[in-house]
C-alpha cells in the first residue's frame, strides 16, 4: 500500500550504538497568551510565561510510572 513498511530515525543519542527498537514518545506543544507581556509596561497583568511555569510545576508533581523507565522533560519555553 501507500504506508511505509519501516522507518529509519537518525538521532544524536548514544553515538556509536544501533538501537533496533523504538522508544514510545509522546510530545506536546502548548501555547498560551494573556494580556500581559513586558514586565514593566504591563506590570500587574497576567503573564503567559508564568502560567506555563505553573503548569510545568504541576506536571512535575505528578508521580511517574514506576514499572517502566519513564521520564518527563519540559524542553523549551520562549516568548
Amino acid at each position: 500500500g501507500d504506508r511505509p513498511a519501516a522507518y529509519i530515525v537518525i538521532e544524536g543519542m548514544a553515538l556509536g550504538y544501533i538501537y533496533h527498537r523504538g522508544l514510545p514518545v509522546r510530545r506536546f506543544r502548548i501555547s498560551a497568551s494573556t494580556d500581559g507581556g513586558h514586565a514593566w509596561i504591563h506590570a500587574g497583568r497576567p503573564s503567559a510565561i508564568h502560567g506555563l511555569l505553573a503548569l510545568g510545576h504541576d506536571l512535575l508533581a505528578i508521580p511517574l510510572e514506576t514499572t517502566q523507565r519513564t521520564s518527563l522533560n519540559i524542553g523549551r519555553i520562549n516568548g
